[in-house]
């Protein structure tokens, strides 16, 4: 079957590699639709973080070509799926505590090869806890918005937020704007940052009551306080990955605010300062995946179009993959689906 392998540089190869098949395994066979190119695939490949001939992908729609399993799912063969790629095993000492993205099994566990292919398996945890049907109103794209809405859900679900409270999303790339429509949901006051002024406007167009320019931090920070008529937002989701961003945050919070650390930085020794989280009384929370109990929840607001974001998506081959990674990493789009 068709697949985009990582070949190392930089550099995806679009060949031929074995079709899985499901012998006496426990759980399903997906034929791929196609699968969102994630900001975590791009890293990867712009990074050199994966062995070579690995086949990324996890925000894969596909239809069921075959099943062999006794769990109670309710899915069968023909139907049109989205999937989550981790699944946890739901009796470990994390899971005990609804840590679950912390569970090894969770971390170990994926999709067999990823969604940049024709063909997937997927386990029978997979098909019970992370596959779900599409409604046919639900064109592919929105669907494959289901992974990364948990995601965000999951997150904002760490922050606890309430209606009315200020939330400031500093970094406007897919998963910043994908914040700033979920913060609606929860009737929050969403503020959006970025540097790059189509970003900006997106975010406008998507809701949020205000949007800036974050070239100018002090500024930045002043307007919003103006705006808002008090010293600091009530929470901070932080989707950049510039050095600088966390400095920002603590800028940007209000005393006993909530920091949501959604990204990961450069530079791993630069941090939020010891004292400042114990007086001030911060929270900082790290989110960085979607948990099976998010996946429902996101599809139903996909489903209602509360959640409309895919209209920013470029289309493009699976041969024209690398093209992809490069648009993204250059500003070019804001989303890529691969098609299959």
């Amino acid at each position: 079957m068709k697949a985009a392998i990582y070949c190392g540089n930089r550099e995806m190869r679009v060949t031929d590699i074995p079709a899985p098949n499901l012998y006496n395994r426990d759980g399903a066979i997906i034929k791929v639709k196609g699968c969102g190119l994630c900001g975590s695939d791009i890293v990867k490949i712009s990074k050199n973080l994966v062995p070579e001939r690995t086949v990324l992908g996890h925000e894969v729609v596909g239809i069921i070509k075959e099943i062999n399993s006794s769990e109670n799912h309710g899915l069968q063969v023909g139907d049109r799926v989205a999937l989550a790629h981790h699944v946890p095993c739901y009796n470990c000492r994390y899971c005990e505590q609804a840590s679950y993205s912390m569970c090894n099994t969770f971390k170990k566990t994926n999709l067999d090869p990823g969604g940049f292919a024709e063909y997937t398996y997927i386990s029978g945890s997979h098909l019970q806890y992370n596959t779900k049907k599409i409604p046919d109103h639900v064109n592919d794209i929105q669907a494959s918005l289901m992974e990364p809405l948990g995601c965000v859900l999951r997150a904002l679900s760490r922050a606890n937020l309430s209606a009315g409270q200020t939330v400031l999303t500093i970094g406007l790339g897919f998963i910043g704007l994908l914040f700033i429509q979920a913060i609606k949901l929860f009737d929050c006051f969403a503020i959006g940052c970025d540097l790059i002024d189509e970003r900006i406007f997106i975010a406008s167009e998507l809701g949020a009551d205000l949007t800036l320019n974050s070239s100018d931090v002090n500024g930045c920070i002043e307007s919003i306080n103006k705006k808002i008529k008090f010293a600091g937002v009530d929470v901070v989701i932080l989707c950049s990955g510039s050095d600088i961003s966390s400095s920002f945050a603590m800028s940007a919070i209000r005393d006993g605010g909530k920091i949501i650390v959604f990204s990961s930085i450069p530079n791993d020794n630069i941090g939020f300062l010891n004292n400042q989280v114990y007086y001030r009384e911060l929270s900082i929370i790290g989110a960085y995946s979607a948990t099976p109990e998010f996946l429902d929840p996101a599809i139903n607001y996909i489903k209602n179009n509360q959640i409309s974001i895919g209209q920013y998506y470029k289309t493009m081959d699976i041969k024209s993959i690398n093209s992809a990674v490069e648009k993204n990493i250059n500003h070019q789009t804001i989303k890529n689906f691969i098609l299959l």
